[in-house]
């Protein structure tokens, strides 16, 4: 008797080690990316301004000091922009940091971080938190912190990219979360607005999501939709008020005048989260959307409409930001679609795809 204790013991024991070992190398796995992330990050971050940084906080900075800045000075256009948020962000840590902007990159990655937890917090929402389920997402953290998207962070002047994203994410978290007309839901729409007024891809937030409102099972539905087109219309009634198109930037037509090269534009920035060569981009483009296609197709009995309406969100911004890039950016040629900034904002689409799939796995 008291060897078949010991030996159960042990076996109990031995269990419980393994269980930690592997716990510990699926921690380790969903980790790593971001420890390599900020490794990049500390050995090339450089305090050099770049491009736009010249022009903006150094301006606003004079105004200040002056007591001239404004609010007006903070929403003002800036290209297709109004970063007011990352304006307010970025005076902050130049008053801080006597104009450093290896905080502006310090301040990009940490807000790229919580972006990433709140992307895993929606996905165990629904696949709860297990080893399966874990091992499933480790694909996502490599492919969440690649070097190429990290290179992006090194840019100061890319953090309203980086905040508009994070509104982005926050409000299909918070949409997801919500289950009545609750404070949740009202945060949703904070979040929308701070999408907005980081960057100009922020104006999909409010479509994207309300395919999300509509998908979800919630009580209230109703008030739910018609406060955020509400919210929606005043929010984009600002935004356009005193719009300039900027004068340098190619007609927004161009694309319609140019039908075949703004489809090849659309899709070279689609299918750009894959290559960086523009055949072979425009190829994975068409064959994503294929593949979205065959989900909806082989599963339109069964789309699990409530649990994977977030990730259709998701899917839908990609495609929106891509038809966004390719309506404004194709007169300044079918290269400009691979332009590493656009990184940030297109590289949804495969992590939509991929959780789509891995749903039904």
């Amino acid at each position: 008797m008291e060897v078949n204790c010991i030996d159960s013991l042990k076996n109990i024991r031995t269990q419980t080690f393994k269980n930690k070992f592997e716990w510990s190398i699926i921690i380790a796995l969903l980790i790593a990316p971001l420890i390599i992330g900020a490794i990049y990050i500390r050995a090339y971050g450089v305090n050099v301004p770049y491009w736009d940084q010249w022009d903006t906080v150094p301006v606003f900075l004079e105004k200040l000091y002056n007591s001239q800045l404004t609010f007006f000075d903070l929403l003002a256009q800036h290209n297709e922009s109004r970063p007011f948020f990352p304006n307010v962000v970025m005076i902050i840590l130049a008053e801080f940091t006597h104009y450093n902007v290896l905080y502006e990159i310090y301040f990009m990655y940490a807000l790229y971080c919580v972006s990433f937890i709140i992307l895993y917090l929606m996905y165990v929402k629904d696949h709860s938190i297990s080893k399966s389920s874990c091992l499933k997402f480790i694909p996502v953290s490599f492919f969440f912190f690649n070097l190429f998207q990290m290179s992006n962070v090194l840019y100061g002047v890319r953090i309203g990219q980086s905040m508009e994203i994070f509104g982005l994410i926050s409000a299909l978290y918070l949409i997801d979360k919500s289950k009545n007309f609750d404070l949740i839901f009202i945060s949703s729409i904070i979040a929308a607005i701070i999408s907005t007024f980081s960057f100009v891809a922020g104006l999909s937030t409010w479509p994207v999501c309300l395919m999300l409102i509509f998908l979800k099972d919630s009580e209230q539905k109703r008030k739910k939709i018609v406060l955020w087109c509400v919210s929606a219309i005043a929010v984009v009634g600002i935004y356009f008020h005193d719009y300039v198109k900027p004068s340098k930037h190619p007609s927004l037509l161009y694309s319609f005048q140019n039908p075949v090269n703004g489809v090849l534009d659309f899709l070279s920035s689609f299918g750009s989260t894959i290559s960086r060569d523009l055949d072979t981009s425009r190829v994975i483009g068409i064959l994503m959307l294929i593949l979205l296609f065959c989900i909806i197709l082989l599963n339109r009995k069964n789309l699990r409409i409530n649990k994977n309406a977030k990730w259709y969100a998701l899917m839908l911004y990609s495609l929106l930001v891509s038809l966004e890039i390719s309506l404004g950016r194709s007169g300044f040629g079918t290269e400009s679609m691979l332009s590493q900034r656009y990184y940030l904002l297109t590289y949804w689409s495969i992590i939509a795809l991929y959780l789509c799939l891995s749903a039904d796995v």
